[in-house]
């Protein structure tokens, strides 16, 4: 049975609750019935107008011990609610709270390897408007667990134009939904404890 991923969409709240929980008992009955053990992790995509560019550009942080940017969240722990565990992400990753007109935009899930019996299924959020969190301006302090943060208009490369290393979701996130163009990335770091290596 391959599980197939819904069309992008966005649902202002509280619309986008009753999609959330939808989504989340469908992934969680494909899961039952193919014996996979599906670990959620929430994440935030974040936009701004540059100031001084004018660009769009996109927020991407980077793990203190990672070597790979992705946007901001993370894992989903224990009994904790979806949304939650992204205020809660946000809040140890970058000393922010997150505003109360958050969109729900998809559920991405990888397509699990042979003899791998965990996923992970990645909720994307969204705010809309324009996003001033900005280490220069105070408002923003980085957590013991992430090393950088970079507002970006080209997240597929560095400061230096050197490809940069995604997360495969993150990667899969920019092109799919944000609608960013880009090489492909030889560098997209996937979470082979779950899914495998999608290049196999």
């Amino acid at each position: 049975m391959e599980f197939k991923p819904e069309q992008p969409d966005v649902l202002h709240e509280p619309k986008y609750a009753a999609h959330l929980k939808n989504r989340i008992s469908e992934i969680d009955t494909w899961a039952s019935k193919e014996g996979i053990k599906v670990r959620y992790v929430s994440g935030l995509m974040v936009t701004r107008n540059n100031p001084e560019t004018g660009k769009l550009e996109v927020l991407l942080v980077k793990g203190s011990d990672k070597d790979f940017w992705q946007f901001p969240g993370g894992h989903v722990r224990g009994e904790e609610g979806h949304i939650a565990a992204l205020h809660r992400e946000l809040k140890e990753e970058l000393g922010v709270s997150i505003p109360p007109n958050l969109f729900y935009v998809k559920t991405y899930v990888p397509q699990p390897q042979p003899g791998l019996k965990e996923v992970l299924a990645i909720h994307a959020f969204s705010l809309p408007g324009n996003c001033d969190w900005d280490i220069r301006k105070g408002n923003v302090r980085l957590g013991s667990d992430v090393s950088e943060m970079v507002w970006t208009s080209d997240p597929f490369r560095d400061e230096n134009g050197e490809p940069r290393v995604l997360t495969e979701q993150t990667d899969y996130l920019l092109r799919n939904v944000m609608s960013y163009e880009g090489p492909e990335n030889k560098n997209t770091n996937p979470d082979t404890d779950y899914y495998g290596d999608p290049k196999m």
